[in-house]
């Protein structure tokens, strides 16, 4: 696994498991700018924000309630072996 799995591996358990990401965590272990190493993906979570399945802010990412159904969906936006793109809708992932 390179040093780059190894993080988006770490996020991804920490939202799973957690339904929350303290940015800063990430950052003092792996050594990345979280908001500029992630602008992509913050972007598209930009979405389910809007939708009320998260709150996020420059530290952290929740998950709300009505978005535990869908943290698989979630989780996604950080896998960088999947095309986020190409996920159509909420229901597919259910």
């Amino acid at each position: 696994m390179s040093d780059e799995d190894k993080l988006r591996q770490a996020i991804i358990n920490q939202i799973i498991c957690h339904f929350h990401l303290d940015f800063s965590e990430i950052e003092k272990t792996f050594a990345v700018n979280f908001l500029d190493h992630f602008a992509t993906e913050l972007s598209e979570l930009t979405a389910m924000q809007h939708d009320g399945l998260i709150d996020l802010d420059s530290q952290h990412l929740r998950v709300r309630p009505k978005g535990r159904l869908l943290v698989r969906r979630i989780c996604m936006v950080f896998d960088a072996y999947l095309d986020t793109q190409r996920l159509i809708s909420y229901s597919k992932v259910i």
